[in-house]
Protein backbone atom coordinates (compact mmCIF):
# COMPACT_ATOMS: atom_id res chain seq x y z
CA UNK A 1 0.00 0.00 0.00
CA UNK A 2 1.47 3.21 -0.83
CA UNK A 3 1.98 5.90 1.67
CA UNK A 4 -1.19 8.32 2.00
CA UNK A 5 -3.45 5.40 0.22
CA UNK A 6 -5.21 5.33 3.71
CA UNK A 7 -5.95 8.85 4.23
CA UNK A 8 -7.08 9.19 1.05
CA UNK A 9 -9.70 6.46 1.63
CA UNK A 10 -10.71 8.00 4.65
CA UNK A 11 -11.15 11.45 2.65
CA UNK A 12 -12.90 9.98 0.16
CA UNK A 13 -15.55 8.98 2.38
CA UNK A 14 -16.12 12.80 3.18
CA UNK A 15 -15.23 14.40 -0.03
CA UNK A 16 -16.36 11.84 -3.22
CA UNK A 17 -14.23 13.59 -5.43
CA UNK A 18 -10.69 13.32 -4.02
CA UNK A 19 -8.63 11.75 -6.97
CA UNK A 20 -4.99 9.84 -5.12
CA UNK A 21 -2.49 9.65 -6.96
CA UNK A 22 1.23 8.20 -6.51
CA UNK A 23 3.66 10.68 -5.38
CA UNK A 24 6.94 10.23 -7.97
CA UNK A 25 9.59 13.03 -9.03
CA UNK A 26 7.47 13.28 -11.98
CA UNK A 27 4.02 14.56 -10.24
CA UNK A 28 6.84 16.60 -7.81
CA UNK A 29 7.74 18.73 -10.76
CA UNK A 30 4.36 18.64 -12.41
CA UNK A 31 3.32 19.75 -9.39
CA UNK A 32 5.74 22.72 -8.95
CA UNK A 33 5.69 23.25 -12.11
CA UNK A 34 1.96 24.25 -12.03
CA UNK A 35 2.46 26.01 -8.50
CA UNK A 36 4.86 28.51 -10.40
CA UNK A 37 2.28 28.96 -13.45
CA UNK A 38 -0.45 29.56 -10.77
CA UNK A 39 1.80 32.18 -9.16
CA UNK A 40 3.22 34.07 -12.61
CA UNK A 41 -0.38 34.23 -13.89
CA UNK A 42 -1.27 36.40 -10.70
CA UNK A 43 -3.82 33.82 -9.48
CA UNK A 44 -2.44 33.36 -6.12
CA UNK A 45 -4.31 35.44 -3.49
CA UNK A 46 -3.52 35.07 0.22
CA UNK A 47 -3.13 36.76 3.70
CA UNK A 48 -0.37 39.22 3.61
CA UNK A 49 -0.30 38.37 7.42
CA UNK A 50 0.97 34.80 6.29
CA UNK A 51 4.72 35.73 6.35
CA UNK A 52 5.43 31.95 7.07
CA UNK A 53 3.70 30.66 3.29
CA UNK A 54 5.71 33.92 1.84
CA UNK A 55 9.25 32.55 3.50
CA UNK A 56 8.23 28.97 2.01
CA UNK A 57 7.40 30.16 -1.19
CA UNK A 58 10.88 32.16 -1.51
CA UNK A 59 12.89 29.08 -0.30
CA UNK A 60 12.35 26.86 -3.02
CA UNK A 61 15.21 26.30 -4.94
CA UNK A 62 15.97 24.32 -8.42
CA UNK A 63 18.52 21.83 -8.03
CA UNK A 64 18.89 18.22 -9.77
CA UNK A 65 18.33 14.55 -8.26
CA UNK A 66 20.97 12.82 -6.54
CA UNK A 67 21.38 11.03 -9.69
CA UNK A 68 21.85 14.31 -11.86
CA UNK A 69 19.23 12.84 -14.22
CA UNK A 70 16.48 15.14 -13.38
CA UNK A 71 15.68 18.65 -12.01
CA UNK A 72 13.93 18.58 -8.76
CA UNK A 73 13.15 22.01 -6.03
CA UNK A 74 13.76 21.88 -2.85
CA UNK A 75 13.18 24.15 0.12
CA UNK A 76 15.66 23.27 2.46
CA UNK A 77 13.65 22.11 5.55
Amino acid sequence: MDTGTGVAQLVCQIFPGVIAFSYSPEVKTRLVLKAFDVIKNECLEYDAGWNDLTQLLMSFQKTTTNSGHQTTCTAGH
